[in-house]
């Protein structure tokens, strides 16, 4: 029974659905929340008639009464909260639409023992997750989800959070979808999505700390932004002679004269094979000074042993 005197705007669905998600709203349900809930309303009762009678098949009526389909037996006219009850005090029928929608608020009340608290919960949770929440935890339908229609309270949820509050409902779907892919909140260079450092980090192949070129660039790979240092001989650039007149002074090599190749590769080759005329030197003076200290230890080795107190016959 709907009271058109007390609430003249409830003859359509589209009314009782306003008239509920304001409800919700004043109640301190979120977009979200009021939508969820009015999502599983329509579950139950698909035009929102507060006179709805449970349909089980073959022409008989189930225990589910009203908009929330409350079951008979337990919240509907037994529990110490009972539709029936809240009613009667208030000298209005069940089937009433404004009082049981009061008498959803009063379960969902923060300081009802059962169900208080549901709306907060509700509250911090994306959309499809409020709808799940508020069917397992106040309608307590089926455990099965097809058979409960867990979807379709989905589907019917998203279409009046749309219908309310468009841009909360583009802000969750926003969200959402910065949840699903890990790379949606960074910057797109040249129409493709940067992948985190650390993947890239992964990408790049692993030096070999034991190996001493490892810093020396490949062919074709760009030098360093730094200007290298030149080896002892080796002038770098194209630095002017400190006598016009007689040029380069001997043996000072230009890097220009080489092949055009990175300058770090050059340095690197230079530097190494001054490194081998050094090394190649101290390896000749060892093997001198090993030779000299053999020669001694051999002619030491020959020599007569003369005692001190005897003389020479």
């Amino acid at each position: 029974m709907i009271d058109d005197t007390e609430a003249p705007s409830l003859k359509t669905k589209a009314d009782r659905a306003n008239y509920i998600y304001k409800k919700l709203s004043d109640a301190g349900a979120s977009p979200s929340t009021a939508s969820a809930i009015l999502g599983n309303f329509t579950r139950e009762s698909p035009n929102l008639d507060p006179a709805t009678m449970q349909d089980i098949g073959g022409g008989k009526v189930g225990e589910g009464r009203g908009i929330a389909q409350h079951g008979v037996g337990g919240r509907f006219d037994k529990d110490p909260l009972n539709l029936v009850g809240y009613a009667k005090k208030r000298g209005k029928e069940w089937d009433d639409f404004p009082t049981q929608v009061g008498f959803i608020l009063e379960e969902l009340h923060p300081k009802n023992k059962r169900f208080g608290g549901i709306i907060q919960q509700m509250n911090a949770m994306p959309l499809e997750d409020a709808s799940e929440y508020f069917r397992t935890k106040y309608e307590i339908s089926s455990d099965d989800p097809k058979k409960s229609g867990a979807a379709e309270r989905q589907a019917y949820a998203n279409s009046y959070l749309n219908q309310y509050a468009p841009e909360y409902a583009a802000q969750q779907q926003g969200a959402q979808q910065s949840q699903d892919d890990p790379y949606a909140d960074l910057p797109d260079i040249g129409g493709q999505q940067q992948a985190p450092a650390q993947e890239q980090a992964q990408a790049q192949p692993q030096q070999d700390p034991d190996d001493p070129y490892a810093d020396i660039p490949t062919m074709g790979e760009a030098s360093p932004q730094q200007q290298p240092l030149a080896p002892p001989g080796v002038s770098v650039g194209n630095p002017q002679p400190e006598n016009p007149q007689q040029g380069q002074p001997k043996g000072n090599l230009d890097i220009n004269e080489l092949p055009s190749l990175p300058q770090a590769m050059l340095k690197a080759v230079l530097g190494l094979s001054e490194s081998r005329k050094k090394q190649k030197k101290t390896t000749i003076k060892q093997q001198n000074l090993a030779k000299i200290q053999t020669n001694m230890a051999m002619k030491l080795s020959n020599r007569k042993y003369i005692p001190k107190n005897k003389s020479k016959r």
